[in-house]
């Protein structure tokens, strides 16, 4: 718990972040960014000296770090009063992020939200000093989180797609949450040919597959479908590096950012 509370010292001592407070819809030109692909571990140390250089918390798994990077691209400058959902939060690393950040409306929804995850919760809002808890969380399904329909201007969805999510619920799940041009965040699991998973595991009691080329073409068509658009066209790029390396697999990660129609 100590090193736990240093942690988040540094946090708190060096986390204030200067934003403009502008809409998404002021945001174009400063988000030309997906879809990205982890091509090498260049990439990796690159995010970390950034977060570095500006007084960011670092995850602890440094893969991980591009994930974040790119999350802190796809929020510049969006408001901090903001609605933010994180659909699968558990570990709660996304909205502790966040909340570093700035973004005060904050809820994470997830079938496996842990003794842990409350008590952390609670050692982040004793930190942070806040008036009020920095982020709530539900016990729930990401598929169907009940609540209503245009509430929110951001859903962040960061490496969960790869644990047996039907991609089609969660997409029409997210379009229904999101408001009109809100903005939609996901990270994956990715090698652009498929790789065999059938001889892991279940992760966290749930399933868990490499997502492949096949897969991201078929999440953007359903995705389209919802009215959900990349927020800039582009192709799939190739992989280059395996980055990752779990459960004896090499992969890598995908990141793509998509905007609500209007």
């Amino acid at each position: 718990m100590e090193a736990i509370g240093k942690v988040f010292d540094l946090f708190q001592a060096k986390s204030t972040i200067k934003s403009t407070f502008i809409g998404f819809k002021n945001l174009t030109k400063l988000n030309r960014f997906m879809i990205q692909i982890l091509q090498s571990w260049q990439e990796i140390g690159n995010a970390c000296r950034f977060f570095s250089n500006n007084g960011l918390p670092k995850h602890q798994s440094p893969e991980k770090n591009w994930d974040l990077y790119h999350l802190h691209k796809f929020t510049v400058g969006l408001n901090r009063s903001a609605a933010v959902i994180d659909l699968g939060c558990s570990g709660i690393d996304t909205l502790k992020f966040l909340s570093y950040m700035g973004f005060m409306n904050l809820r994470g929804v997830d079938l496996n939200v842990t003794l842990i995850d409350r008590i952390m919760q609670l050692v982040h809002w004793k930190r942070l000093k806040f008036a009020r808890l920095p982020f709530r969380l539900k016990h729930g399904d990401l598929m169907q989180t009940h609540f209503p329909a245009g509430s929110y201007d951001l859903a962040t969805c960061i490496s969960v797609l790869e644990h047996g999510v039907d991609t089609e619920r969660f997409l029409t799940e997210t379009a229904r949450l999101l408001k009109p041009d809100g903005r939609l965040f996901v990270t994956a699991d990715y090698w652009e040919i498929p790789i065999d998973t059938s001889d892991v595991a279940d992760q966290f009691h749930l399933p868990w597959k490499v997502l492949s080329r096949s897969d991201i073409e078929q999440i953007l068509q359903i995705a389209q479908q919802k009215g959900l658009n990349l927020l800039n066209d582009s192709d799939i790029p190739s992989c280059a590096e395996p980055c990752v390396a779990w459960n004896g697999k090499e992969f890598t990660f995908i990141a793509l950012g998509f905007v609500k129609s209007i």
